[in-house]
């Protein structure tokens, strides 16, 4: 199977029904072939992402799309904790939040992110984003 043939699991954790519904939009403009699965909050995240609970089927995912501000645990939480766990912690994450402060760019890059994009993000953005990662999938 080829890069163009293989579908790509990308997992949007974000709260925002209308946030979500951009992401949809821009990934529907990718080149790539991608599964978007979205949870509202970090705890479903990680349940998603190691397949406990209600997610034992869910697919292993390629790329996280992570929001800051989430309801219970910070994105900011939920990404260190990705990055401690053995088994997730070479899974890219990228930050797609409102934030465009200095403090909060350079903390999640800090943290490991894999990149980090302001909402709302250009259907151009997400373009540049899926190729970049598309040269690793």
């Amino acid at each position: 199977m080829t890069q163009e043939q293989r579908t790509f699991i990308v997992l949007v954790v974000e709260d925002s029904p209308a946030d979500i519904m951009l992401v949809r939009r821009a990934v529907r403009r990718c080149q790539y072939s991608i599964d978007l699965n979205t949870v509202p909050d970090g705890e479903k995240a990680l349940a998603f992402m190691r397949r406990e609970k209600e997610y034992y089927c869910a697919p292993p995912v390629d790329l996280v799309l992570l929001d800051i501000n989430l309801p219970g645990r910070s994105g900011r939480e939920i990404l260190e904790e990705i990055k401690a766990d053995p088994v997730l912690v070479t899974t890219p994450v990228v930050i797609l939040t409102s934030s465009s402060l200095p403090s909060d760019v350079k903390g999640m890059y800090a943290r490991h992110a894999s990149s980090y994009l302001v909402k709302p993000a250009t259907p151009q953005a997400f373009d540049k984003l899926f190729g970049s990662f598309g040269d690793y999938w």
